[in-house]
């Protein structure tokens, strides 16, 4: 329970605080204050860096630049800045998650234009529905980085009405 209500202060936070300081915050493409904005939303180790805007609001270079940032994180297995389920109707313990995988779970949050777009923070193989957590990273980071290209491409409102999300053809879901 404890770590329910953890991550939902920290995505209502994270929200607020994006909702807030969005027009404020400059937004020089690719500098690193501007990944620095991104980590420090799934790295607890982060020194510095402002809260991104809201997911909601994102433009598509907002988001082709976060994603870019987040992908930077790929084979980062520290325990990550939240963890567990995001609902407080869900009973499932989850592991850890790492900091590879809340940069996942962001990206795929961008996708879906809101924080809670699964009841937790945790890969799941679609056949074995079994949690998958080091393995299951690995496994969408290669398709992740795939979609991205498709994402630079084509735009990430084309995406979204193709429903090309970011874990297409990886076999895995969010839980």
């Amino acid at each position: 329970m404890h770590r329910i209500l953890t991550l939902s202060l920290i995505l209502l936070v994270v929200v607020q605080s994006g909702l807030s300081q969005s027009d404020s915050q400059p937004r020089a493409k690719g500098n690193k204050a501007d990944c620095d904005r991104w980590r420090v939303m799934v790295d607890p180790n982060a020194q510095s860096g402002s809260i991104p805007p809201a997911v909601e609001q994102l433009s598509d270079e907002e988001a082709k630049t976060g994603i870019a940032c987040l992908l930077t994180f790929e084979g980062n297995r520290r325990v990550g800045r939240f963890s567990g389920a995001t609902r407080l109707d869900i009973s499932q313990l989850f592991p850890d998650a790492t900091v590879e995988l809340d940069a996942l779970y962001v990206i795929s949050a961008i996708y879906n234009r809101k924080w809670l777009h699964a009841q937790g923070v945790a890969l799941v193989d679609q056949k074995q529905n079994i949690l998958l957590p080091e393995v299951g990273a690995r496994r969408a980071f290669r398709f992740v980085r795939r979609w991205y290209q498709r994402l630079k491409e084509n735009g990430l409102e084309k995406l979204r009405v193709d429903h090309d999300d970011p874990l297409n053809g990886s076999g895995l879901r969010w839980y």
